[in-house]
């Protein structure tokens, strides 16, 4: 088994080394079960480029660029050229837990193409605020069992091709493409192990009003798949 984590990136020069490091560790960890790590990153975005040309040996991190930022369209790039047997989609904000990769193997053990599986979510940030936002977020999961990307989204590269990968969409490509996969008969599986992800945004833009723009958002897409009009990405 060869895993293939693939971290879409943009102005994330302040996140991507913990990200990559955190991968680094779980393959340590995991006795070296084969991996690679590929970061898109998009095209004018250097600082992003720099901090992990930084870090890192680029014998350890491929780093491709995108023409635009579109995360589904990021995440595409990297899937296309990965070698790996397994595709994990990690979001550059996130760390994973030290055992990701012992889990990730034991779980496609069985069942190899039929299998979507992902983390509980843990927001980086000690403010009591978030752990309610945590507990409805495992309420949410318990009844519509559909994680979003920051809980990173692990799946065989070859049940991801015959799904026809992310749509082009500017957003929520996360939820479209775990709604198709239920509707494959695909089985999502959470694990308990928790990643752990930034709490920038509800800072940047206050707990309340990120809190609404994510139930929004959910509730656009629902009227947009509804009445056919999720929003596509515009075309080069």
């Amino acid at each position: 088994m060869k895993i293939s984590v693939v971290i879409p990136a943009y102005n994330e020069e302040h996140y991507i080394v913990n990200c990559i490091k955190s991968v680094l560790l779980a393959i340590e960890q995991s006795c070296y079960i084969k991996s690679e790590i590929i970061v898109v990153a998009v095209k004018g975005d250097d600082a992003t480029v720099n901090k992990i040309l930084e870090y890192f040996s680029p014998e350890i991190i491929k780093v491709l660029l995108a023409d635009h930022k579109c995360r589904a369209k990021q995440m595409n790039i990297g899937a296309e050229v990965a070698n790996g047997d397994i595709l994990m989609f990690l979001h550059a904000d996130t760390v994973i837990p030290q055992n990701s990769f012992n889990l990730i193997e034991h779980q496609f053990k069985t069942n190899y193409d039929k299998k979507i599986v992902s983390f509980s979510l843990c927001i980086d940030s000690p403010n009591f605020y978030f752990r309610i936002i945590e507990f409805f977020t495992s309420i949410r999961l318990f009844f519509s069992n559909i994680p979003y990307g920051d809980q990173v989204i692990i799946v065989s590269k070859n049940l991801f091709s015959s799904m026809g990968a992310f749509d082009d969409v500017t957003e929520l490509e996360d939820i479209i493409f775990i709604r198709k996969a239920l509707k494959y008969g695909v089985t999502v599986k959470i694990l308990d192990e928790k990643v752990k992800t930034s709490a920038r945004s509800w800072y940047k833009n206050g707990f309340i009003r990120q809190t609404l723009n994510n139930r929004i958002a959910i509730i656009k897409f629902i009227l947009g798949d509804i009445f056919g009009k999720v929003k596509k990405i515009k075309k080069d």
